[in-house]
């Protein structure tokens, strides 16, 4: 046989054949299975003596495509909706709590428990705690000193789970939040402070004062920008959380993305809970008005907003 008969043959039917392999092991193995076909191919080839220089260059342009598509393509297990399902869980859970309150008291909890002169003393997120089931926190919790008392202090690393956005806390394990960023103990989720609002500081609001409708309208809001612990009587003004909803770059939702070559990376969106505790995102532009008309409970406004 003759050298030139043991030159690989490079035709139509030789393309299809590589392209279903890696086809095959995309469909498998996921981004990994071009990888895995990839190395197929070069092993094959080199079972030629003298493969074809076109072959040569398609391989390399195969190999240049892998790459590329494995820097872009997520890892199996970072899923961007798993993350933001479990932040809307939590939304749900504290709307469920927040519920049941007002169902006892007849309101939902203030935004702060005040001292004599006014100061804020205590947040809601501990007046909540008996309907999480978290009674022994709550009976751990000292109402006769500050948030930042010394004994409540001790209670900053017992806060619930349902308080903290996975996104954020695998952020911050992977290194693309720093602790100064994003530090533990802070809870993500924030009323919106307003007489306009649910969460009015002059009288608490009941769930028939809804009178856009508790579908219509924002309960709380996922901030990722904190820096206090849970405790904090520190939440969003209303004209803050109009700003964060219409931001170009809001401080949500943060979810993080591994690659397989490249670094972690983060992106935020909106995510929202309802008065009537179902919870909503919002990925795209909002405008001012239409942020207001959400966060308020008596504006009559006619909304327009995707969901």
């Amino acid at each position: 046989m003759k050298q030139s008969d043991n030159v690989m043959k490079f035709n139509l039917l030789t393309i299809a054949y590589v392209f279903a392999l890696l086809a095959a092991g995309m469909a498998v193995f996921g981004s990994m299975g071009l990888f895995i076909g990839a190395c197929i191919v070069f092993f094959w080839v080199t079972m030629f003596r003298e493969p074809s220089v076109f072959f040569w260059w398609v391989v390399g342009g195969l190999t240049a495509v892998v790459v590329i598509v494995m820097l872009l393509t997520p890892s199996v297990g970072s899923s961007r909706g798993g993350v933001r399902n479990s932040c809307l869980n939590n939304l749900k859970q504290i709307g469920l709590a927040l519920s049941n309150y007002e169902s006892a008291h007849g309101a939902y909890p203030p935004p702060f428990v005040a001292d004599a002169d006014g100061k804020p003393m205590h947040s809601w997120r501990v007046l909540i705690l008996p309907y999480m089931e978290h009674q022994s926190l709550y009976a751990a919790y000292n109402f006769d000193e500050p948030w930042d008392g010394p004994n409540n202090r001790k209670l900053w690393d017992q806060m619930p789970d349902v308080y903290s956005c996975p996104g954020v806390d695998q952020a911050r394990r992977r290194g693309v939040l720093s602790r100064d960023e994003a530090p533990e103990h802070t809870s993500h989720y924030v009323a919106v402070v307003d007489r306009s609002t649910i969460w009015n500081v002059d009288r608490p609001t009941s769930y028939s004062a809804i009178s856009d409708g508790p579908s219509n309208t924002i309960l709380l809001v996922e901030y990722s920008g904190g820096r206090l612990p849970w405790t904090a009587p520190v939440d969003l003004t209303l004209e803050e959380a109009i700003d964060e909803l219409t931001s170009d770059n809001p401080q949500g939702h943060v979810h993080v993305i591994d690659s397989y070559f490249s670094t972690a990376m983060y992106h935020r969106f909106r995510l929202a809970l309802f008065g009537d505790a179902h919870g909503r995102s919002f990925p795209g532009e909002m405008d001012r008005e239409e942020a207001r008309a959400l966060l308020t409970i008596a504006g009559g406004e006619a909304l327009d907003v995707e969901t």
